[in-house]
């Protein structure tokens, strides 16, 4: 009977919690509401980057993103990456940066205006990015998990995105 008991509790650790917490609905309203913060937040709030070293930005299936006010995920110098930085909700600019000497940054390479737009298809988030120029990239929201920082009681999120 114990042996029963413990077995049930690990279904519903391993399996329910899980699913409820990246429920594809509230997942999507999460998102919604990130970028929404991008119109009223600081700079820091509504810039999102992504490391590039060796522009795997581009060239891995699996990119995750943080906010530029993340203190778990600090640039440090010589740092290569992407940054998004929001204007509105829907529309954002990619630009490739380098992390210099006392925190100064470098651009290189154009930027680019994007469109952002998010679905729920077949009960998964999908996010699509639409430069000015047409072209279109989707990704697969795997996850958007927040970590605490212990002096503080913010989440900071990581969104984890997968190239379809």
């Amino acid at each position: 009977m114990k042996g029963l008991t413990i077995f049930m509790f690990l279904i519903l650790l391993f399996a329910i919690l899980p699913a409820y917490s990246q429920d594809p609905e509230y997942l999507r309203s999460q998102l919604k509401q990130f970028f929404n913060e991008a119109k009223n937040g600081l700079p820091s709030e509504s810039t999102w980057i992504a490391l590039n070293m060796d522009s795997s930005y581009y060239k891995q299936p699996v990119i995750q993103l943080f906010r530029q006010s993340d203190p778990v995920h600090t640039l440090k110098e010589g740092d290569s990456f992407v940054e998004w930085k929001f204007y509105n909700p829907s529309t954002f600019r990619l630009l490739n940066k380098k992390r210099g000497y006392k925190k100064s940054t470098h651009s290189s390479g154009k930027e680019n205006m994007y469109r952002i737009k998010l679905q729920l298809i077949d009960r998964q988030v999908f996010v699509t990015l639409k430069n000015m120029n047409g072209e279109k990239e989707t990704f697969l929201v795997v996850d958007l998990e927040g970590q605490n920082v212990s002096k503080s009681l913010n989440q900071y999120p990581v969104l984890t995105l997968l190239r379809v």
